[in-house]
């Protein structure tokens, strides 16, 4: 069962039955070992903040009042009571190493950025809520990455579809394709066809529209000084594209003989919002 916090905490301390909220955090340095959590028990007339130490299984040390030492042995107690299978020191052991992975993962996750590619929202907030959307009767969940360049203003967004997070494994997406959330453009489907892409894009709705934006300027904002930090190591800019947009009376693309305007020219218009680009 999922605990949700300010969690509800009783406890017998001598005759009385004290009631109090409970919440908890984190340290969220990659680098520090600190083998605990930080802790605060309150209730309307009375707040203790303490560091619960998993070696000792114990309270860290401060001047605390005798009522507030009683208070925190009973919920030390709390905590190792066979009878607590749930808000117990194990959850909170496993709540600190999933926080740990995921704020190294986080460091690792810059540190490895190459730059020309989109790098992905929850790889560095993954406190973040997940994005989903409903088609044809299945759930699916979004991964989105975004470019962070700060000089660069696209407004696109690489999104990937997951219909059961649960299983990704090694994180292969359902399908994914390169949207532009400012018009609606998208460009680069895998595993889905361009009619499939215009079905979903149909259903994105403006307030998910909005949301990629926000989470965009978000990111750029939040790895500014990462990204800024690897261009001047090693010099990169965002360059213009070398590709030229295809004549209309050159030969299509696709091979069929006929001149580009009498043959795809209007299907790669609807479907890109422009001609194609060719070397």
């Amino acid at each position: 069962m999922e605990i949700k916090f300010p969690a509800r905490v009783e406890l017998k301390i001598g005759t009385e039955l004290g009631r109090f909220q409970l919440d908890f955090s984190v340290c969220e340095n990659p680098d520090c070992d600190c083998n605990g959590v930080n802790m605060i028990l309150y209730n309307e007339n009375k707040e203790i903040q303490f560091f619960l130490d998993f070696k000792t299984e114990s309270y860290g040390e401060k001047n605390y009042s005798e009522e507030e030492n009683r208070i925190l042995n009973k919920f030390i107690e709390f905590l190792k009571s066979e009878e607590n299978s749930s808000l117990n020191i194990g959850f909170f052991r496993r709540n600190y190493k999933y926080v740990k992975e995921r704020v190294k993962n986080r460091r690792d996750a810059i540190n490895s950025f190459e730059l020309g590619t989109f790098m992905a929202y929850r790889d560095i907030f993954w406190k973040a809520d997940n994005l989903e959307l409903s088609r044809d009767g299945k759930n699916y969940y979004i991964f989105d990455g975004y470019c962070v360049h700060p000089n660069c203003e696209c407004i696109e967004v690489a999104l990937s579809f997951f219909e059961d997070i649960y299983k990704l494994g090694i994180r292969t997406p359902d399908f994914s394709f390169i949207y532009s959330y400012n018009n609606g453009r998208y460009r680069d489907p895998i595993g889905v066809t361009n009619i499939q892409v215009k079905n979903i894009i149909n259903v994105i709705s403006e307030k998910l529209n909005k949301r990629f934006k926000k989470r965009h300027i978000h990111l750029k904002k939040e790895v500014k000084k990462d990204i800024e930090r690897k261009i001047k190591e090693i010099g990169f800019t965002p360059k213009k594209s070398a590709r030229r947009k295809l004549g209309r009376n050159e030969l299509c693309h696709c091979g069929s003989g006929k001149k580009y305007k009498k043959c795809c020219l209007n299907e790669d218009i609807e479907r890109l919002g422009s001609a194609i680009k060719v070397s």
